[in-house]
């Protein structure tokens, strides 16, 4: 088994892409979109082996607040579900995988690296070392969207169901990629944000949304719900590749938040995903993958619960542990991986 780390640029991510179960978290442009996000650089650890070939793309980014060393850099795989992309058998020694990866990262002059796991794709557990760590992160909700729509609307939430008829006999009406209202959907989006007081990473520019379109091409969905005088309530952007779909963004227009629209938005998700040969839609979890108020939100529309966990890997404990010794120590959030960027 021989690992090296490749850029986006090479060949060889194409390659794994284009012979196995992708999802648009694995695309080079969607590295080299969160690269710019992190002010960072877009690579993949590609492993090979005799029958099989692994991709896990992932952002090198500078740790500006390193001590010993100026340069000091980790790594973190694109936001969402990527995990481990394989080109045939998953029948990997995954403690060998990992090694490999470990070593490979320490000569590419890494102090960690953090994987996120796939919740669907990824059916990985290890028994954590000091350097190789397994990380619940927490759960995902998808909705199984192969089943009958009726059947699917009727395992719902009794108030969800309640909600989805009423904004239909008021008049509301799901629209499916009518990109004129696609600035529109970035206005509300940013409200949003504001409103629910999100992190700075989420309050994304027009680049980000324009750059997010391109790569995925037409493989990307922007969903609204109108009311009957036309206007905007709630809008969102889905994916869909290789039958799987992600619910990537949703927002409501504060002036219809009463209306709750965007139940009417997922179910317009859920609708277009059933009439498309998707097979699972994922709707994520909570805020920081909590079962908050958000993921029993999600819950009102499926069942289907996935585990979604993650991978510590540190290549560099030394510097790791100088790291951790002196950024750590006020954080409440000790599980968090890296240490060093726990907030």
């Amino acid at each position: 088994m021989q690992c090296r780390i490749i850029n986006n640029t090479d060949r060889e991510w194409l390659r794994v892409i284009n012979n196995s179960y992708a999802d648009f978290y694995h695309l080079p442009c969607y590295t080299n979109i969160e690269g710019a996000i992190l002010s960072g650089k877009g690579h993949a650890y590609y492993i090979r082996d005799s029958n099989n070939y692994i991709l896990v793309p992932f952002v090198k980014r500078k740790i500006q607040f390193a001590v010993s060393d100026e340069n000091s850099y980790d790594a973190v795989s694109p936001y969402g579900y990527p995990g481990m992309l394989y080109s045939n058998n998953r029948s990997l020694d995954i403690l060998e995988l990992l090694n490999k990866i470990k070593k490979c990262g320490e000569e590419f002059g890494l102090v960690s690296s953090f994987i996120r796991l796939n919740p669907f794709n990824d059916n990985i557990q290890f028994e954590s070392s000091e350097d190789i760590r397994f990380i619940k992160i927490g759960y995902t909700v998808a909705v199984n969207c192969e089943k009958n729509l009726n059947d699917i609307f009727c395992e719902f939430s009794t108030n969800h169901k309640k909600n989805i008829k009423k904004l239909n006999r008021l008049g509301f009406k799901i629209e499916v990629d009518n990109w004129i209202d696609f600035g529109a959907f970035q206005e509300i989006y940013i409200e949003t944000m504001k409103r629910v007081n999100a992190k700075r990473y989420y309050y994304l520019s027009e680049q980000y949304f324009n750059g997010l379109r391109s790569c995925l091409k037409n493989n990307i969905h922007l969903i609204t719900v109108k009311s009957a005088e036309g206007v905007i309530a709630s809008a969102g952007l889905f994916s869909s590749y290789n039958s799987i779909s992600h619910s990537i963004f949703s927002s409501t227009n504060s002036l219809f938040i009463k209306h709750a629209p965007s139940k009417l938005l997922f179910y317009g998700m859920i609708k277009w995903c059933n009439e498309n040969n998707v097979r699972l839609l994922n709707l994520g979890g909570g805020v920081g993958a909590q079962k908050d108020s958000l993921y029993q939100f999600k819950l009102g529309f499926g069942k289907e619960i996935f585990p979604f966990n993650g991978i510590g890997i540190i290549h560099d404990i030394n510097v790791y542990k100088e790291l951790e010794s002196n950024y750590s120590k006020n954080t409440e959030n000790y599980n968090y991986f890296p240490c060093y960027r726990a907030t």
